[in-house]
């Protein structure tokens, strides 16, 4: 039966109690028993020889051991708030017991346990420091503190009970019943549990033996050097962003820092990760730490996480494996400063499950005449430009400027052509959707006359009738540039699938291949080859080990249209006249007035802003008596929004007032092109008005 190192460490500290809670001894040298109340005829001799050995437990008093003695309630709070690394100071003061002041040596730790609900007292208000811990209310104990620490036990089938469990009160029935399965506590030869009784020493000592003799997770655990300087009494883990930590359950990083302090050689052991704990381990948690340099994903830098974790050892050699321990661990995950080197990349997945997903997020590799001549160009050194658009995923969220799958993506291109100069273009800009990206089209993508685009919206696009024909149009305006560019289709694992539907669809009407993540996501997260966590830390932004496998899905679509381009015939070769759209042309012909690029005809007030969360620029008023006004000749006009009480637009004259947080608006449509004078004021004060472009056609 699994046993677990929080507990083991709590029964080994109660052992150790006194009402000074003396720390442990040296360990002796092993056979050595200087106890005069313990000799080799003992049951407990074995026992009492381990710990002590092992510097878990000492004797009360020089040479004596104590093996009848029990522990106060007192001293077990005590015991457990150490083991929980609290920061009790202060608790003590209102802990809601009669029998105990703040002044009392153990009152803090009373008043920690009793506001986690680890104590709960008696009926009368006393909380009865100098009792002896009785094996029900010790039970009972362990059990609320696991629930504290966010333990689990294994759902193990009942067996034949205690002979005396009747005799166990209603409300410690549950906890000694979940403390016997999880085997901390058994009966005597009688099958009895003995509830109202004491535990003594040796008892405890004989638990401790019987669990911890020849466990390397526990007898080397103290060689790790980090364990008690760290954060919290934890042991602090440093993981690479690449390091998956998850799917095969087994952790190079953990690996690697942990088993050399342990004295384990890791040519011969390996640490897991309990499966039902790996999601746990890398739930992400936003933070800053002051007097730490700790930033968050946003800050591209490192991330933290602590909590609880499930740790084993595996000898490589005979496949043994430790029962599980819970460890408390401080992980930091770092971005890291270098390229991912193309060819430095281990899944670690199962055998074959990589070609699996693979071959799942293969949806198309679509008309080889759309790719023959960006083969052609890289093929003979020509200078190419590899560009992308989309949302947060592309702008490099979750795997920063070097490990985003847009740069991992461009990395293996490069490393694929090395006679060719490359230009990396990365239009992503996070929240945007397919509206945003054709307006902004040309002056972030178009300009730069890209070689190999990649498109990647389904995650961000509502699925409008607006989104489906920007994106159409995004589609059609860089298949329309007259160097030929080849197009991809980028579907990540948390797109939207009613939009992976139209998308697909466009694909199949252009001749344009998909890669389809979502797909390949959906195959992995079903065999349990990774977790969702991995796939989306928050929901949304894939880790940077799923950032990896979208840039190798995208090279090997390339591979395989390069394939079938070897294979294909003249005709099949030529390029083929763009289709009809499947969506109307609202927004092909559309212009944009940007800021920062255009000029306004007037403006009164308005600074151009950089850096807007999810746009480039935008026009900022600076007070209530700002203007902007553009004169234009156009059909249909409509204003992009953003951070606003309101702004008040005039297309010639006639008003219309806005007053949504965020968007793209229609402020005037027409029948024919004409000539307009659009004028923009703020609404209020000005503080937040923003306006981030003028479109019209």
């Amino acid at each position: 039966m699994r046993k677990f190192l929080s507990f083991l460490l709590a029964l080994t500290m109660i052992a150790l109690a006194s009402a000074a809670a003396p720390a442990p001894a040296a360990r002796a040298e092993e056979g050595d028993s200087p106890f005069g109340d313990v000799d080799p005829g003992d049951w407990y001799y074995d026992a009492v020889t381990y710990v002590y050995e092992h510097g878990i437990m000492i004797g009360l008093t020089p040479g004596t051991f104590s093996v009848s003695s029990a522990t106060t309630r007192a001293q077990l709070v005590t015991i457990l708030s150490r083991l929980d690394n609290a920061d009790v100071g202060g608790m003590g003061s209102g802990n809601g017991f009669t029998d105990v002041k703040s002044g009392d040596w153990y009152a803090d730790a009373v008043g920690w346990a009793s506001s986690l609900g680890i104590v709960r007292g008696y009926t009368d208000g006393t909380f009865r420091p100098g009792s002896p811990v009785l094996r029900q209310e010790l039970c009972a104990m362990l059990s609320r503190f696991a629930e504290h620490q966010g333990m689990f036990y294994d759902e193990k089938p009942l067996t034949d009970g205690f002979s005396d469990g009747g005799k166990v009160p209603d409300w410690a029935k549950a906890p000694v019943e979940q403390m016997r399965r999880a085997g901390i506590v058994g009966g005597n030869e009688k099958r009895e549990f003995s509830p109202a009784s004491t535990a003594t020493r040796a008892e405890i000592a004989a638990m401790i033996m019987r669990y911890l003799k020849n466990d390397p997770m526990y007898d080397r655990m103290a060689n790790v050097t980090n364990y008690a300087a760290c954060r919290n009494g934890m042991i602090d883990v440093s993981l690479p962003f690449r390091d998956r930590v998850i799917g095969s359950g087994t952790s190079t990083s953990l690996t690697n820092q942990l088993l050399p302090q342990m004295g384990l050689s890791t040519d011969t052991y390996e640490i897991l990760l309990e499966e039902s704990w790996r999601e746990n381990l890398v739930n992400d948690t936003d933070c800053s730490f002051t007097g730490d340099v700790v930033m968050n994903n946003r800050s591209e830098e490192k991330s933290a996480n602590m909590g609880v974790a499930r740790l084993a050892i595996k000898n490589l050699v005979t496949g043994e494996v430790t029962p599980y321990k819970s460890v408390r661990l401080w992980v930091m995950r770092y971005l890291g400063e270098e390229n991912i080197d193309p060819d430095d990349w281990e899944p670690g997945l199962p055998d074959g499950a990589l070609d699996a997903m693979i071959d799942a997020s293969v949806y198309s590799t679509g008309d080889v005449s759309r790719y023959a001549r960006f083969f052609e160009k890289a093929e003979s050194g020509e200078d190419l430009t590899v560009a992308l658009i989309g949302g947060s995923i592309t702008a490099r969220a979750s795997g920063g400027d070097l490990h985003c799958y847009a740069k991992q993506f461009f990395n293996r291109i490069v490393k694929t052509y090395p006679r060719s100069d490359f230009t990396y273009v990365n239009a992503g800009i996070g929240g945007t959707g397919s509206f945003y990206g054709s307006f902004r089209l040309e002056s972030n993508v178009l300009i730069h006359k890209p070689d190999l685009f990649v498109i990647e919206f389904a995650t961000n696009d509502s699925p409008t009738n607006e989104n489906r024909e920007a994106f159409e149009t995004i589609v059609r305006r860089v298949m329309s540039l007259d160097n030929d560019p080849a197009v991809l289709i980028l579907l990540v694992g948390v797109s939207n699938g009613e939009n992976c539907v139209f998308m697909k669809e466009l694909a199949d009407r252009y001749g344009l291949a998909v890669s389809d993540c979502k797909a390949a996501a959906d195959l992995a997260l079903s065999e349990v080859w990774m977790y969702p966590v991995e796939l989306g830390w928050d929901g949304v932004h894939p880790r940077e080990w799923f950032h990896s496998f979208m840039a190798l899905s995208l090279v090997r679509e390339l591979d395989m249209i390069r394939e079938k381009i070897g294979n294909a015939s003249a005709n099949e070769l030529v390029t083929k006249p763009l289709p009809e759209r499947l969506t109307p042309a609202v927004y092909e012909n559309l212009t944009a007035l940007l800021p920062g690029r255009d000029e306004p005809d007037s403006n009164k007030g308005f600074t151009v802003s950089e850096g807007l969360f999810k746009y480039d620029k935008g026009w900022q008023a600076s007070d209530g008596t700002a203007e902007l006004k553009f004169k234009i000749r156009s059909t249909n006009v409509y204003v992009t929004l953003l951070d606003n009480e309101g702004v008040t637009v005039s297309v010639d004259g006639i008003e219309t007032r806005i007053n949504d947080y965020e968007g793209a608006f229609t402020v005037f449509s027409g029948t024919a092109p004409e000539d307009h004078t659009v004028v923009i004021t703020p609404v209020g004060d000005g503080s937040l008005a923003s306006v981030t472009g003028i479109l019209f056609n």
